[in-house]
C-alpha cells in the first residue's frame, strides 16, 4: 500500500506522523542535540521549536547563558547513559521549570540504532497528574 503522505520520502512521512500525533514527541541526535519536537510537545512544554532546536540535552552540561526555564527543560529531556548504550529507559522527571515534582513527566527514551551505531534517541512524554 503506498504511503498516503504528500511527501514520498520516508523522512517526510515520519515527520508528518510525529507532527500530527497528540503524544508529545522529541528526537535527539547521537550527540544529544535536539533535532525535532512535535506540536504536542510545544504545547505541553510551553516552548516553541525554533527556540530550543539544536540545543544540547544533558543532565548537567547545559549552556549557562540560557534562561533558567529553558535550561531545566533541556535537562529534563536528557537521556540517561543507559539509553546512549542502547537500552530503552523510562524515567520520571519534574515538569520544568520545577526542580522537584509534582507534577511529573514520565519520559520514555528509545535508542534508534543501526547495528552498533546510535543514530538518535526518540523521546515520548506522558504527563503524570494534573496538567500545569
Amino acid at each position: 500500500m503506498p504511503d498516503p503522505s504528500p511527501d514520498p520520502t520516508p523522512r517526510g512521512a515520519w515527520a508528518a506522523l510525529f507532527h500530527q500525533t497528540t503524544d508529545p514527541v522529541f528526537l535527539l541526535n547521537p550527540r544529544r542535540r535536539l533535532r525535532y519536537v512535535n506540536r504536542a510537545f510545544e504545547k505541553m512544554a510551553h516552548a516553541q521549536a525554533d527556540a530550543i532546536l539544536h540545543e544540547y540535552c544533558h543532565p548537567r552540561k547545559v549552556q549557562k547563558d540560557l534562561p533558567a526555564g529553558r535550561r531545566l527543560l533541556l535537562q529534563a529531556m536528557a537521556p540517561p547513559a543507559e539509553v546512549m548504550r542502547g537500552r530503552t529507559v523510562r524515567v520520571r522527571r519534574p515538569v520544568p521549570p520545577a526542580r522537584l515534582g509534582p507534577p511529573w513527566w514520565d519520559i520514555t527514551f528509545v535508542p534508534l540504532r543501526d547495528g552498533d551505531k546510535l543514530l538518535g534517541v526518540l523521546g515520548t512524554i506522558a504527563p503524570v497528574g494534573p496538567p500545569r
